[in-house]
């Protein structure tokens, strides 16, 4: 997971902590580049299909919505003044044009296009996720050019300009994406995962791609969107794997908000965190306080401390669990937590030591706190705890050239020699590669693995991968021996 740290310019000086969260969203969101997000809502579409679909960041509810009117499977979205534009064109030699999509009162599933404008030709089609809003002002970047005042897009009829404010001369962050979050400008380069940091006061620009820890955790970004104080990306992690990954922002450096998942109001952990239908999450407690009974009592409202909407509930009825946020909320707990071996206590991991002592009489890693550190192994010997990232574990057992396996079930197929032997020898390679599966998975998921631990779990993987790769090459020797003796 990824720490941000970059100065805001505030009277207080806060640092600027940003944290990294892989999502578990259904399979279609991971293939697509092409999405935004509006009040909890993310809005995608797959390539090739007309209809938009949208998926609740927070209970998982998906739908599918159908543009009225709309042909064409090719477009982009983006979400400027609280509202969903389409930017497409209809070849490479036809102007672009951008339109709002307006949704129905009655029918939440469909949609119309309108106020369709042309803002030239296709090759300066503003990227869907590079349209940003900055108090009354739109900045969008087409080009490769950041230009301020992109009018198409405005609700007053003024007359289209576009005002050059910043090239970007960096071939490195020329393919980039622009995203505006906590009041901050950032061109993320899809190339080679690079952060940049755009002042659009005086069109300065800084690299802060340093401050990123993990960053080879991110192989390549191909889409983003944000919403509030988070942004949202889809790319490749180091194994190949589409990731669709959080990125929470927070504007103060203590210890208690550094996981990305505090409560905004009492900059603390979230007790039970509950949502509004602004999008937006406040804690259990601060719902109590927030509530306001009608004179008939009957009815109680609450006003969100962030947008100021107001949601109307019975009195008897509370607002609903953010569950998606519990479970991160869960997650980041065991994540930055151990147990420690001797009291038995959840410890932060900023506390932990690892005794070597214990570790060598025991036949297994024992983590402890300070305290009994200091206490109950006062003589042993125990170093502090280090724990390795999930994208260092990740590179360390790619490294090892692990789980490169390749079993072709076309080619070693049963139906190929019609064999018992050939099943039996198949199932002992099939085991082989899912024992190193699991094996792999186990080490990446488990937060509380030493560096000692890493090493002997890649040599035992070492092991299976020997062992598969000869179980390999015992079927292909028999299926050649068979093979031989059938043509003979």
């Amino acid at each position: 997971m990824y720490k941000f740290r970059l100065l805001r310019k505030t009277a207080a000086e806060k640092v600027v902590v940003m944290k990294l969260t892989e999502l578990d969203v259904p399979a279609g969101i991971r293939q697509t580049v092409c999405f935004t997000i509006l009040n909890g809502w993310l809005y995608y579409r797959i390539s090739g299909e007309e209809t938009l679909r949208k998926y609740n960041l927070s209970t998982g509810e998906e739908k599918e919505i159908h543009i009225e009117g709309f042909k064409r499977d090719r477009f982009f979205l983006s979400s400027v003044h609280g509202q969903i534009h389409v930017f497409y064109f209809n070849n490479s030699d036809s102007p672009g044009y951008a339109a709002k999509l307006e949704f129905e009162t009655s029918k939440a599933e469909v949609a119309k296009v309108t106020r369709e404008e042309s803002f030239g030709c296709s090759s300066v089609l503003p990227l869907s996720q590079s349209v940003l809003l900055v108090g009354e002002r739109i900045f969008c970047l087409e080009n490769y050019q950041f230009y301020d005042d992109i009018v198409h897009l405005e609700d007053d009829g003024r007359k289209k300009t576009s005002k050059p404010l910043r090239l970007l001369n960096d071939a490195d962050v020329r393919c980039a994406l622009a995203f505006l979050c906590s009041d901050i400008v950032y061109y993320l380069s899809t190339k080679n995962v690079r952060l940049v940091k755009l002042n659009l006061e005086d069109c300065t620009m800084e690299d802060v791609t340093d401050n990123v820890e993990d960053i080879t955790d991110v192989q390549r970004i191909y889409g983003a969107a944000e919403i509030g104080d988070a942004i949202y990306l889809m790319g490749e992690d180091i194994c190949n794997k589409k990731t669709f990954w959080k990125l929470q922002i927070n504007s103060t450096g203590d210890s208690e908000s550094t996981n990305g998942i505090c409560c905004g109001v009492y900059l603390s952990s979230f007790d039970v965190p509950k949502i509004l239908p602004c999008g937006h999450s406040i804690c259990e407690s601060y719902e109590r306080e927030l509530s306001v009974e009608n004179k008939k009592k009957e009815k109680k409202s609450i006003f969100c401390p962030f947008c100021r909407r107001t949601v109307v509930l019975e009195t008897d009825e509370t607002l609903p669990i953010n569950y998606s946020l519990k479970s991160l909320l869960e997650k980041s707990t065991s994540q930055d937590s151990f147990v420690c071996f001797t009291c038995g206590e959840q410890q932060r991991k900023d506390n932990c030591f690892y005794c070597e002592t214990c570790t060598h009489t025991d036949k297994k890693t024992v983590l402890v706190c300070g305290s009994c550190a200091c206490k109950k192994h006062r003589n042993h010997e125990f170093e502090e705890a280090k724990f390795p990232s999930r994208a260092a574990k990740k590179k360390a057992i790619v490294a090892a050239d692990t789980l490169k396996i390749e079993t072709d079930e076309e080619r070693i197929s049963p139906e190929e020699i019609i064999s018992k032997r050939t099943h039996e020898k198949f199932e002992t390679l099939k085991t082989s590669v899912e024992s190193m599966e699991l094996k792999f998975k186990s080490v990446i998921e488990d937060p509380n693995i030493t560096p000692i631990d890493l090493e002997n779990a890649i040599s035992e993987l070492k092991e299976l991968d020997t062992k598969a790769r000869s179980e390999l090459k015992s079927i292909e020797e028999w299926k050649e021996t068979v093979l031989a003796a059938i043509r003979s």
